[in-house]
């Protein structure tokens, strides 16, 4: 028996997604320089991800000079 797959089509990484989320909270004031994020496990709850997503993002922000 041989199965044909059809590619997934996937919209953007969770990680990503996430840290759009956090860059426009930046953006748009809520988050200020000097501020702390939430903690990781407060991320995760808010946007329904794992906290490994979340790491991803951060990681994904600090290459990105956003936070530090």
């Amino acid at each position: 028996m041989t199965l044909k797959l059809d590619k997934v089509n996937r919209g953007p990484h969770l990680s990503t997604l996430v840290a759009s989320s956090i860059s426009r909270e930046i953006a748009q004031g809520r988050l200020k320089p000097g501020d702390q994020l939430p903690t990781e496990q407060a991320l995760a709850t808010t946007f329904g991800v794992s906290r490994n997503v979340v790491r991803e993002a951060i990681a994904r922000l600090r290459s990105e000079g956003r936070i530090w």
